[in-house]
C-alpha cells in the first residue's frame, strides 16, 4: 500500500469483494461434493499413517508442571523464599 491510500484499499476491495463472492459461489456449485470428500479421505488416511496419533495430546504433561510448578510457589510462600509480587 506503499502509494495507495486506505481509501483507495477499501474502495477497490469494495468493487472486488462481490466479483470474488460470485466467483466462489460458481466455484462451490461447480464441486463434486463426492470426489471431494474422497480426495480428502485418501489425504487424511495418508497423513494417519505417515503420522500416527500420540497416545497421549500432552495435556496430562502440561496438567502435571502446571500442578508441580504451584507446588513449588506455594512451598516458596510458606518458607518466607517466595519471591513473585502478590
Amino acid at each position: 500500500m506503499a502509494r495507495e491510500t486506505a481509501q483507495q484499499f477499501v474502495e477497490r476491495w469494495k468493487a472486488l469483494g462481490p466479483i470474488l463472492e460470485k466467483q466462489r459461489e460458481r466455484d462451490i456449485r461447480a464441486t463434486d461434493t463426492k470426489q471431494a470428500m474422497r480426495n480428502l479421505a485418501v489425504h487424511v488416511q495418508r497423513a494417519i499413517r505417515e503420522n500416527p496419533p500420540r497416545p497421549t495430546s500432552g495435556l496430562i504433561i502440561a496438567q502435571r508442571l502446571f500442578l508441580a510448578a504451584r507446588l513449588r510457589a506455594e512451598q516458596a510462600r510458606e518458607s518466607g523464599t517466595d519471591e513473585s509480587p502478590k
